[in-house]
């Protein structure tokens, strides 16, 4: 995480007054009205929303037309970053800044884009316009002349971040395969600050680091010398090997014949404590190599933990299918979470399997 105190750097999640807040941004509550004591906040009262999926920083936004943003800053020159976009609609969002011409925001429902540019304060005030959808997740800015030390980039060999890079986000996760046991980071310093993991420099062409298990921890720090430096944290999970269960039956079922296969589930969470991914989680059951996906809704695993019967809640599926698929001699059934999916993150606890073969 950033150095307490860092000067040069502001950081504003949008939303409503109630709605989930980044850790380290200041709150723009969709009636905050900017005063010169408070030093930033909007022209009018507008709307918000607040999805059920996404970051703490993209899932809520500010929304309405032709309003304006403004905070007070120091004259001098910034980098200013402005997330837009919606979890569920497409977007048509321009922004503009100090009466400059608009730029477009447009995404695609479950797209944020991203506008970055170089802009510089005068008057002591920046005012950020918003106009056509006008949604606004987050608006961050820095200091050129800012003595921080943040990473200008950060990714994996082979896995994607979640959530998608910002240097002001301090907690990433990666998911890998099954069986990994490193994960190769490649990191760069803004204006050329040494980056290290466990006080091993990172190389421009990466650093490889030991996995310690099916979870880990990396801690990556920017900065060196008298100062104090920023942390950033990479969460590791590999999936779990699916599971196989092997059984034999005497004689193969009868043509036309039923089969019913019932999983319990004990629990359906989360692997690790980070955003949750907004696509669904699944659970592959494949009879002899013919496959059946369960598939989760994002709230069913957002970081806690749900039994079977919890609050009217029943995790138990019936798969019924033709018992041709079973045959005499040696059959196996295999349980895999989350096989094909962009992201990994839960884990399953089962309360039983069962087979059934009609008579």
């Amino acid at each position: 995480m950033l150095p307490e105190g860092a000067e040069g750097v502001y950081l504003f999640d949008f939303g409503s007054g109630s709605s989930p807040l980044a850790a380290g941004y200041e709150r723009v509550a969709d009636d905050l009205l900017y005063s010169a004591g408070q030093g930033f906040g909007l022209d009018k009262s507008v709307d918000s929303r607040s999805r059920d999926s996404g970051s703490e920083l993209l899932r809520d936004f500010t929304v309405g037309a032709d309003y304006t943003f403004s905070v007070d800053l120091p004259d001098g020159e910034y980098a200013l970053t402005v997330h837009s976009g919606d979890a569920i609609a497409a977007n048509q969002s321009q922004v503009s800044v100090d009466g400059g011409p608009p730029v477009d925001l447009s995404a695609d429902a479950g797209e944020y884009a991203t506008h970055t540019e170089q802009v510089t304060v005068q008057g002591g005030r920046l005012d950020l316009t918003a106009s056509g959808d006008g949604r606004i997740n987050a608006v961050e800015i820095l200091a050129a002349d800012a003595a921080v030390p943040v990473l200008e980039s950060l990714s994996t060999d082979g896995a994607e971040l979640v959530p998608e890079f910002s240097p002001f986000r301090s907690d990433f996760a990666v998911d890998l395969a099954p069986g990994v046991e490193s994960v190769t980071i490649q990191a760069i310093g803004k204006d050329g600050e040494p980056v290290s993991v466990a006080g091993e420099p990172v190389p421009d062409s990466g650093l490889t680091v030991p996995l310690s298990g099916r979870r880990s921890e990396i801690e990556i720090q920017v900065g060196a010398g008298d100062g104090e430096p920023t942390t950033y944290r990479l969460h590791v999970t590999t999936q779990e090997p699916p599971w196989q269960i092997l059984f034999d039956l005497p004689s193969a079922p009868a043509p036309q014949v039923k089969a019913t296969l019932s999983v319990w589930l004990a629990a359906w969470a989360m692997g690790a404590a980070l955003p949750v991914p907004p696509e669904e989680s699944n659970l592959t059951i494949s009879v002899n190599d013919t496959p059946f996906v369960w598939t989760f809704k994002p709230d069913d695993a957002r970081g806690a933990t749900y039994r079977s019967a919890c609050g009217g809640r029943v995790y138990r599926r019936e798969i019924a299918f033709d018992g041709a698929l079973l045959r005499s001699g040696r059959n196996e059934i295999t349980v895999q979470i989350n096989k094909g999916a962009a992201h990994l993150f839960n884990e399953a606890a089962y309360d039983a399997i069962r087979l059934q073969i009609a008579d």
